[in-house]
């Protein structure tokens, strides 16, 4: 019996290329799935901050001319101090909960504002070292995202 000496060493040849590019998939997987739920992390966080500065309201009940109340007639305002405060704490702590800075997050920008229409807004950027993909296939080694939260006082009527 004679054997073909055409395909020894073709699977010597194979798996390592194989075993390689599954490597580089698995690693810009896990990269990008650390970076998606970090962007969650972050987005919750935003959204917390946003609703704890929004709940710092200012209610004046409405008065009649002889002084009595009106339950009836609210005027609704936001503190701006109250509401940037405790929007801080609130973003403060759930960083520190979530540990995002122990993950490598670096937070480049965290601003909170009230705007026109009485929305109180949280911008939050960040980036997010990507560790595996830089070292096994060369890509980006950062990945910047910001995110956004709004959230308005409930009207009272």
């Amino acid at each position: 019996m004679i054997k073909s000496m055409k395909n020894e060493g073709f699977s010597l040849l194979m798996i390592p290329i194989v075993l390689s590019l599954i490597l580089a998939f698995v690693s810009l997987g896990v990269d990008f799935g650390r970076v998606i739920i970090l962007k969650h992390q972050l987005q919750s966080i935003a959204d917390a901050s946003a609703l704890a500065g929004a709940s710092m309201i200012k209610l004046q009940f409405a008065t009649d001319d002889h002084g009595k109340y009106d339950f009836d007639k609210l005027n609704i305002e936001l503190i701006d101090e109250m509401a940037h405060e405790q929007s801080n704490i609130v973003y403060e702590k759930n960083l520190q909960i979530l540990g995002i800075e122990n993950k490598g997050v670096e937070i480049i920008q965290h601003t909170s504002e009230i705007t026109d229409e009485e929305i109180f807004r949280v911008i939050i950027s960040a980036k997010i070292p990507m560790f595996l993909g830089e070292k096994f296939l060369g890509t980006k080694d950062i990945e910047s995202i910001t995110v956004f939260a709004d959230a308005k006082p409930r009207n009272v009527d």
